[in-house]
């Protein structure tokens, strides 16, 4: 089953501060959710329920899965040092 994914207004405006290559990388990996939500990698992420995070290099995506819904939701989008303090 694909998920829809759905990316908060605040992860998109965080996601546009990347640079340009390190955007397109995030992009893939948030599309590649859709087909594997909890792919090798994912950790929880304690705070928010129902939520993992993915590295991609410095960078961590936050997002909660709702399986009932069928839906990805990205929550936080940022550099590691930036993500674990926004909780």
């Amino acid at each position: 089953m694909a998920y829809a994914i759905r990316i908060k207004t605040s992860a998109l405006r965080e996601l546009g501060k990347l640079r340009r290559e390190d955007q397109v990388r995030v992009r893939d990996r948030i599309e590649a959710l859709a087909g594997e939500p909890r792919p090798h990698g994912a950790r929880s992420f304690r705070g928010i329920p129902d939520a993992y995070r993915v590295r991609i290099g410095s960078l961590r995506v936050v997002y909660q899965v709702l399986d009932a819904q069928g839906l990805i939701e990205v929550v936080l989008v940022g550099d590691r040092k930036d993500v674990y303090r926004r909780r």
